[in-house]
């Protein structure tokens, strides 16, 4: 019997998220927050208009939904790395459909 990647891949996304991954701490609505490993792209992008650049930061993240069953606007999201929180600005199912990538927008007191 031939063994396929595809037998082993759970395991090494979960592996590889505990190992790369970034602590955050994630509340769902209505819930008390918890401590998850997500993937998170802290990346500058520059944007140019009419001469003139703009940094923003844009801040995407990927989480299994095992952590994070359901997204919701209202869920704030913690990343101890920048000490601010976030909330989910859109979001979008990974390729595997195991997954969320959800885009942040900070959250403004």
């Amino acid at each position: 019997m031939a063994l396929e990647l595809e037998t082993f891949t759970d395991e090494l996304d979960e592996t590889s998220v505990e190992v790369l991954g970034d602590p955050v701490t994630y509340k769902l609505a209505n819930l008390l927050p918890q401590s998850i490993m997500a993937f998170v792209d802290h990346t500058d992008k520059t944007d140019a208009f009419a001469g003139v650049q703009i940094t923003a930061q844009d801040i995407v993240m990927e989480v299994f939904k095992t952590a994070v069953p359901v997204v919701a606007a209202t869920d704030t999201i913690t990343l101890p790395r920048l000490g601010k929180t976030y909330n989910p600005k859109d979001w979008l199912n990974t390729p595997s459909g195991r997954g969320w990538i959800i885009l942040l927008k900070l959250v403004r007191s």
